[in-house]
């Protein structure tokens, strides 16, 4: 029984991890901070290879700060740390 679970979890583990290595964008997403993190996640679905990331950026971080989601005075930066993940996953579309 006892060998059962830690298969289980191992397979887990090296699921999460081959998800990961196929995706570069979710790896460095999972590296982020909180406020870059919710920028990432409110872009991402957004992203396509013709997409005008700044512009998407901008979009998303002013609605974000305004509901109160991301702090205005890191935005800018939070915003920066996003793009580098968000050009990982538009470079892989």
């Amino acid at each position: 029984m006892k060998r059962t679970h830690i298969a289980i979890i191992a397979s887990l583990f090296i699921g999460t991890a081959a998800i990961a290595a196929d995706d570069p964008g979710a790896t460095c997403a999972a590296g982020l901070g909180k406020d870059p993190k919710a920028i990432y996640d409110a872009s991402v679905a957004s992203v396509q290879p013709s997409t005008d990331l700044k512009a998407l950026l901008s979009d998303k971080t002013r609605g974000l700060v305004k509901t109160g989601t991301v702090e205005r005075g890191s935005a800018r930066d939070s915003a920066r740390a996003a793009l580098e993940c968000l050009e990982l996953v538009q470079k892989s579309e």
